[in-house]
């Protein structure tokens, strides 16, 4: 109970010291609300990630938080919080950004990381910065040490202020995603748009929830939509190439420093920065403006790469021998393009693409024939707009090319990258084309805002003819009914395939029996430092290897002991010895052979449980 208090008054401080980055920038520079905390967020990953690289996370990390407290106590000494908490902030968007925070809150509070990929790479190095106020090194274990961390970093300075346990660590990330989403809003001009803003809502949930991002801290869910925040940024500000640049900056270099493949996402927008800069150029007043506007463009594009340039030259010095795995480079094109099971995989790859039982092909028609109906209506209805019906348009047309390209893109990391196996398999295939569907979406809502408020979001007051108000408002009912219905189409179906999960997400029982749960149970969960203990781990192997990986990154992860080795096979003649070089054995499973071996020593042996070896097997050496 005492912990429970003592963590929700964490999270209210927490707020509170991002509240005074708000009410500053807000007050400062009078940009729209809904673009302000992911540039705050953006802004502290760069800080955080540079002071890592310095190895001063931990100080850098109070002093953000501080400063941001001190700001608030500042404006709230002024009496200056109601110009930002006011009436007119208090949108569809805001209030549903803020009720689903709380419901994810409330969600996630207790639950556990389970999936693989949260103990072989995520979940760990967020751990190792919490256990040593540092970014891992060549004698940390971490199995893909030269990924990016910059949600990781986020994570880290979320739970240095709230405290460290899962939970915690995914609602940090969920507090990054919703950050993502507020700019959707953003983009929507008249506040009193209430459909737009339900529209957006549920296209929201869909990109949140879909791709299974919303219990664990993989960042094939983060990762485009921090890319559409920067997008949506820079649409609204299309106007200023200048306010533009500088706004997206953090949140481009943010979408590198989560995921190299996130450069997808960045050239999208550089190339999207360098195409206002060619619009204002065009009405610039003279030569030194539009060498200004250039200036800006390149300036921010050179800063962004710059920040992965670092991370580079980072790894290449703390990991000096250390192969990532899934990195690209010219032994694995050699190996793989080179031989015949590069046809296999692009033959796999294709038919992938074009299975229509596949969720994400679905997804890609259902979204382009709602768009296109939604486009057809509006020409119907309003037919003198047909010519300059520009977002829809562009945004279909780009949503398509961007996923063929994306495509590409994801077969020649399956060629060049992957090991054979994986490749073969198209390992996480669905995962990553999931990317690029959030991706598409978001830039299909922008359009069908942009385009929705253009025709359809005059005051009816406007209209003197009531006849022709009263045809105005069916025709608007008409468009906006029918869009709502196809994205709360969406929305509901993502829901309804994602029920079972959202359910065991909130039953905390459902976590038992779990091979994490199972292991923690045993040894606990070391966050103390590194462990020089020797742990001998039985666990029956029915999947193959990949479920002796998993159980070792968990007993890694729980232990933190480099020195973990996992069987699956009993032989009871060199049983001994082998035990005689471990200090802890842990039985996962039961097992005839071992459970004969173990009561030769113990009169009644658990099946589940953990043995000190020596105490046990040698006490009578």
């Amino acid at each position: 109970m005492v912990k429970s208090i003592i963590s929700i008054v964490s999270i209210i401080f927490f707020f509170l010291s991002i509240s005074g980055y708000i009410l500053y920038i807000y007050k400062k520079t009078k940009i729209r609300l809904e673009f302000i905390p992911i540039i705050i967020f953006s802004s502290i990953i760069c800080i955080i990630y540079l002071s890592g690289l310095l190895n001063i996370m931990q100080y850098m990390t109070y002093a953000i938080f501080l400063f941001g407290l001190g700001l608030f106590v500042f404006f709230l000494i002024k009496k200056q919080l109601p110009t930002i908490f006011n009436k007119s902030n208090l949108t569809i968007g805001s209030i549903f950004i803020l009720l689903t925070f709380c419901y994810f809150a409330i969600l996630l509070w207790d639950a556990k990381l389970i999936s693989y990929d949260n103990f072989s790479h995520w979940g760990l190095v967020v751990k190792h910065m919490l256990v040593f106020n540092s970014m891992p090194n060549s004698t940390s274990n971490i199995s893909y040490p030269r990924y990016p961390l910059g949600s990781s970093v986020f994570i880290y300075y979320v739970c240095r202020i709230i405290g460290a346990t899962e939970g915690k660590m995914m609602i940090a990330q969920n507090i990054l995603m919703l950050a993502c989403i507020f700019p959707l809003f953003g983009t929507i001009k008249n506040k009193k748009s209430y459909y737009i803003a339900i529209i957006t809502a549920c296209a929201s949930i869909y990109m949140i929830i879909e791709n299974k991002g919303l219990d664990n801290l993989l960042v094939d869910t983060l990762l485009p939509l921090v890319g559409l925040a920067a997008t949506a940024i820079i649409f609204y500000y299309r106007n200023d190439v200048r306010k533009a640049s500088i706004l997206a900056l953090p949140v481009m270099i943010t979408t590198l420093l989560i995921k190299e493949s996130g450069i997808f996402f960045v050239i999208i927008n550089c190339l999207f920065l360098l195409y206002i800069a060619f619009k204002a150029n065009k009405i610039a007043i003279n030569k030194q403006e539009k060498a200004i506007n250039f200036a800006y463009v390149f300036g921010i594009i050179f800063l962004t790469f710059f920040m992965l340039f670092l991370w580079k030259q980072h790894i290449d010095y703390v990991f000096q021998e250390v192969v990532s795995k899934n990195t690209m480079g010219t032994e694995n094109f050699s190996s793989v393009f080179g031989s015949k099971t590069s046809q296999d995989i692009i033959s796999n790859f294709l038919k992938n693409l074009f299975n229509i039982k596949n969720t994400f092909t679905k997804t890609v028609l259902f979204y382009n024939v709602s768009a296109l109906s939604a486009l057809a209506l509006i020409i119907i209805i309003k037919p003198a707009y047909k010519k300059n019906m520009h977002g829809i348009i562009n945004a279909i047309i780009c949503a398509d090319v961007l996923f063929l390209l994306y495509q590409a893109g994801l077969l020649g990391i399956y060629l060049f990258s992957f090991g054979e196996a994986e490749a073969i398999r198209l390992a996480a295939y669905d995962r990553y084309s999931a990317s690029i569907i959030i991706y598409n979406i978001g830039i299909l809502v922008i359009g069908f805002i942009h385009d929705y408020e253009r025709f359809f979001d005059v005051p009816t007051l406007e209209i003197s003819d009531k006849r022709a108000s009263r045809i105005y408002i069916i025709k608007k009912a008409i468009v906006s009914t029918m869009m709502l219905m196809s994205i709360i189409a969406i929305g509901s179906t993502s829901i309804t395939n994602n029920y079972e999960r959202l359910y065991r997400i909130s039953n905390i029982s459902n976590f038992k029996n779990t091979p994490p749960e199972m292991i923690e149970q045993l040894v606990g969960d070391n966050w103390s430092g590194y462990s020089n203990k020797k742990y001998l781990i039985y666990f029956y192997d029915k999947y193959g290897k990949q479920s002796s990986n998993y159980i070792h990154h968990i007993a890694y992860y729980k232990i933190f002991s480099p020195k973990i080795t996992v069987i699956s096979t009993i032989e009871p003649e060199s049983l001994l010895k082998t035990l005689s070089e471990y200090d802890y054995l842990i039985v996962l499973k039961e097992n005839e052979t071992l459970s004969g071996f173990i009561s030769k020593y113990i009169e009644r042996p658990k099946y589940f449980g953990i043995y000190p070896i020596h105490e046990t097997f040698f006490k009578n050496n």
